[in-house]
């Protein structure tokens, strides 16, 4: 729904951890798919801990993947 994939992104905007994050949010029976790149581990998994926090959520199903740097 609508409703809790803007309640999920200004969460995200809300925490200085995942305010950076730009992911796309799909929401459909109270389960949420995320998908898009994050920077690094870290931030996939504050953002993935944040989105199982928020009442209402049951399931999430993370489709991120890590931001992978060129190698010289």
């Amino acid at each position: 729904s609508l409703a809790i994939s803007s309640a999920i992104r200004a969460r995200l905007k809300a925490h200085r951890p995942t305010r950076d994050v730009d992911v796309d949010i799909h929401a459909s029976n109270r389960t949420i798919v995320l998908m898009g790149v994050v920077a690094n581990e870290t931030e996939k998994k504050a953002v993935e801990r944040m989105v199982k926090g928020i009442k209402g959520v049951h399931a999430v199903e993370s489709h991120l993947r890590v931001m992978k740097l060129p190698v010289r």
